[in-house]
């Protein structure tokens, strides 16, 4: 599996019609800010995954199938591409034993092991494009929210923890309401956030 494809991994939902790979759905993305006005930097981070999935799909041989479907006045998009859908099932064997092939199960398996030291190994452009993923996908600043997605949550907070070091803090906070929202925060002042998480969610 080649490394950017970890960057589209850190943007798969597990919630409800998240992604259909019945009916083709990588991913529905709502534009809305908390003050439930269209968020630009929402808007700016839909179009670098558009830009970012047309790019995969040409590394690895497959037709752009990429269909835009807009929702309530531009608020919100869905995401279809049957080829983006088969290459993420093809990358994620494990599916839940429940819920079929809709509901991924990502864990650690699908990393290399990780070598510390090598900053220019898989290991490391694998866990950056992953988080990278999750900025975009997850991030309100320097918080994640996972909706009814524990297991994201704990891969997620599994693979910062690779890249923590002295002075970095993060605080896990679960929410048991409708729906259950887990979220990570993370110290802007640790060299985490300064180094690493900044730098590949802003290009």
């Amino acid at each position: 599996m080649n490394n950017s494809i970890y960057y589209l991994l850190g943007h798969i939902d597990n919630y409800a019609g998240g992604f259909s790979y019945e009916e083709g759905i990588f991913k529905r993305i709502s534009l809305l800010g908390a003050d439930w006005k269209i968020n630009p930097e929402k808007v700016h981070k839909s179009e670098r995954l558009l830009k970012k999935s047309a790019a995969i799909l040409e590394e690895n041989n497959l037709p752009n199938d990429i269909r835009i479907e807009k929702w309530e006045q531009d608020k919100g998009l869905t995401i279809f591409s049957k080829n983006l859908v088969e290459l993420m099932d093809i990358s994620i064997p494990r599916k839940s034993s429940w819920f079929g092939r809709d509901d991924f199960q990502m864990d650690q398996s699908l990393f290399d092991a990780f070598e510390w030291r090598n900053t220019e190994s898989n290991s490391h452009k694998q866990r950056l494009n992953f988080l990278a993923g999750v900025m975009d996908s997850n991030a309100v600043d320097n918080q994640l929210y996972f909706y009814n997605d524990y297991d994201k949550c704990v891969l997620t907070h599994s693979i910062l923890k690779c890249f923590a070091d002295d002075g970095d803090q993060l605080i896990l906070e679960s929410n048991f309401g409708i729906p259950w929202v887990d979220i990570i925060k993370i110290k802007k002042e640790g060299p985490l956030w300064k180094s690493i998480l900044k730098r590949p969610s802003s290009k």
